[in-house]
């Protein structure tokens, strides 16, 4: 289906009924609203999800970033798409931080802001 630009997304089980473990990577930045359709899947199917966001598209989404959270979790995926690779670590950590507190702010969950050795 993702071929004819319609995403598809089913919910499974494992053999014996037991529930799997589901990570869904999606790229929402010119779609963002396309989120709104997985939370509620997962959510009708009594799952949680981890939505990793872009700041600057997330504040432009306020709404739907607070809807989301109500049910899942909201991640900081960094505050805009500029790169970090060769930026000192307290310049990458400080940008993590500052991604963290306005998602926190958007989503009123606290969000870990974690570097990869951290």
């Amino acid at each position: 289906a993702w071929s004819v630009s319609l995403p598809r997304v089913e919910v499974d089980l494992y053999p014996g009924g037991k529930p799997n473990t589901l990570i869904i990577a999606m790229d929402t930045e010119w779609q963002f609203e396309n989120a709104t359709y997985i939370g509620d899947l997962l959510q009708s199917r009594g799952l949680r999800g981890g939505f990793m966001c872009v700041n600057e598209f997330a504040n432009d989404n306020a709404g739907l970033v607070r809807s989301l959270a109500e049910y899942h979790d909201i991640g900081s995926h960094g505050e805009d798409h500029s790169v970090f690779v060769g930026q000192p670590r307290r310049t990458q950590a400080n940008r993590l931080r500052q991604s963290a507190a306005g998602l926190a702010e958007l989503s009123g969950q606290t969000i870990a802001a974690r570097t990869c050795s951290s």
